[in-house]
């Protein structure tokens, strides 16, 4: 998965407080305090939309 189009998603939704780092061939993804790595794009996309619809607007 290319860290720069992860980066660019992540800062297009709502969340705040997102870190993506390209790490062991997938992404580390740490928001307030947990973290979660994915190898693919296709688990990346539902759990960066569940974070968008968690934030107030």
């Amino acid at each position: 998965m290319n860290i720069q189009r992860a980066q660019a998603i992540a800062t297009r939704t709502s969340t705040t407080d997102l870190i993506v780092e390209a790490i062991s061939g997938g992404l580390l993804v740490r928001h307030h305090g947990r973290s979660a790595f994915f190898v693919r794009e296709a688990c990346f996309w539902p759990f960066i939309y569940r974070l968008s619809c968690s934030q107030p607007h």
